[in-house]
């Protein structure tokens, strides 16, 4: 696992060390090039920067945590065109296979909830959206060693669910309930030929594996949101 941000170097090598020897700091390309699957977990303004530090995402998994925040805490800046915001993700690291998970609790609830379990024994949902059902799956492997149960809710064009506004979004759902909310909802029709052309034409030049290290990109520390 290599970890990247910039806001601070000695920060981000004394957490890398506290996780053990797999861990270690790096740059953002040197962190998206350690592994196959990349964690962006930036603020939405840095979006564009942290991708082109990261620089090449080919045959990648992209684990878009981000959440559409003109600033943290304040008024949403939706993608033009209806949009969720992982479409919008997709379309900026059009390579990149990108699935939108551990987006719906906040970062400290997301650290303290995990591995907890819900009233009558079961584990808290994550939901989790992709166009392609392998980069889906090994996300979904993440899921759970982090503790949660995820909640494969489809592809991209309806991740909008999962995101600021959405029926599954902030609140601590265990799987049951995530599919009860989204039981009688149409996902939305929005066109995905722009974001996904140029990912379905790429090609993928790594198999899939869940025993692939998880390097963590970003501009900013790994919670921030």
């Amino acid at each position: 696992m290599v970890l990247s941000y910039a806001r601070d170097p000695a920060r981000l090598r004394d957490l890398a060390q506290s996780l053990g020897p797999s861990a270690s700091a790096g740059t953002p390309a040197e962190a998206a090039g350690a592994g196959d699957v990349v964690v962006l977990s930036v603020p939405w303004p840095q979006l564009d920067a942290a991708l082109a530090a990261v620089g090449g995402l080919d045959a990648r998994v992209l684990v878009d945590t981000c959440n559409p925040f003109a600033s943290p805490g304040g008024p949403l800046d939706l993608p033009a065109g209806g949009m969720s915001a992982a479409l919008e993700v997709a379309r900026r690291a059009p390579t990149a296979q990108v699935v939108k998970a551990f987006n719906t609790l906040y970062f400290v609830t997301l650290g303290e909830r995990a591995g907890l379990r819900a009233a009558g024994g079961v584990p808290l949902a994550m939901p989790v959206s992709g166009d392609d059902s392998d980069a889906k799956e090994l996300v979904s492997t993440l899921v759970r060693d982090a503790g949660y149960e995820p909640v494969d809710i489809g592809g991209l064009g309806g991740a909008a669910r999962q995101e600021p506004g959405g029926p599954v979004y902030g609140d601590e759902l265990t799987a049951a309930e995530v599919r009860d909310r989204l039981r009688d909802l149409e996902p939305p029709t929005w066109p995905l030929a722009v974001a996904s052309s140029a990912r379905s034409s790429a090609p993928r030049t790594r198999p899939l594996s869940s025993s692939w290290s998880t390097p963590t990109s970003s501009s900013t520390p790994v919670s921030a949101r």
